[in-house]
């Protein structure tokens, strides 16, 4: 590998295990070896010292027999041999912590409303919520929840939810799922929980939906599921959007949020 090239965590990983077990013991068995050395100067000295054959007491030119001599230096240099062969065991026993690879993208965080949307029923049909997703932050399984509570004022009409996903942040992109309209009598409120999933990824990719409404008298309604195609390699919105009839339905509370990435 050329000089200046950045390693890898798996490479820096190797070049410490191989260094803790090349160097380490070595410089162990250096300190021991003069730890040993030092504290059996005296030892040697008597041992290699002349003695008279006739008194058996050493002669006057050689000294006399020392006793082997306590050395806190070769004490403190044992352990830190000791020390240094603990950690070159911990290093090669350690397991490799798991590397995060440089290109994960960041988590999508959830979106909700801080003020009211209100809707009236002239055909118009508003953007309640939006969800920025970036490119290529779409996996197979990535799915989302979708929830939003609405009240009709004094004219009743059919609350009619919508979700988009595309590039555009409006109602003009691809349709994933929509409901029939549900009937919300006057003053009446709307509860929508949606999902929905990525099947596929890529410029090609699928997606499903479903919406589930409750409106306040207890009646439900449910969309078909089908998927629809979508481009995870671009730029996306996933955006809750809601019609209605007649009068003005007010949605108060809505939100989106990552259930799995």
């Amino acid at each position: 590998m050329g000089r200046g090239v950045p390693r890898s965590a798996e490479q820096r990983n190797l070049a410490r295990r191989l260094t803790a077990h090349t160097l380490c013991p070595w410089a162990c068995l250096w300190l021991v070896l003069r730890w040993v050395n030092e504290s059996t100067t005296g030892w040697r000295a008597g041992c290699w010292a002349a003695v008279d054959p006739l008194t058996g007491r050493p002669t006057p030119q050689q000294p006399a027999p020392q006793r082997a001599r306590f050395s806190w230096t070769a004490l403190i240099a044992a352990v830190l041999a000791a020390a240094a062969l603990v950690m070159a065991v911990i290093a090669l026993i350690r397991p490799t912590p798991a590397a995060i690879p440089a290109s994960a993208p960041a988590p999508i965080p959830p979106v909700s409303i801080t003020s009211a949307v209100a809707t009236r029923g002239t055909g118009q049909n508003q953007v309640v919520v939006s969800l920025s997703i970036p490119a290529n932050t779409l996996a197979v399984g990535t799915t989302f929840a979708i929830k939003a509570f609405g009240v009709q004022n004094a004219t009743a009409g059919d609350v009619n939810f919508q979700i988009h996903l595309g590039p555009s942040n409006s109602t003009s992109d691809p349709l994933v799922s929509t409901d029939s309209g549900e009937s919300v009598a006057a003053n009446g409120g709307i509860v929508t929980d949606g999902m929905l999933t990525i099947r596929t990824t890529g410029s090609g990719g699928t997606t499903i939906a479903g919406i589930l409404n409750t409106v306040t008298n207890g009646a439900t309604t449910s969309t078909t599921t089908t998927t629809q195609t979508v481009d995870t390699t671009a730029n996306n919105f996933l955006t809750l959007s809601v019609s209605t009839s007649a009068g003005v339905h007010t949605i108060e509370v809505a939100a989106i949020s990552v259930v799995k990435a």
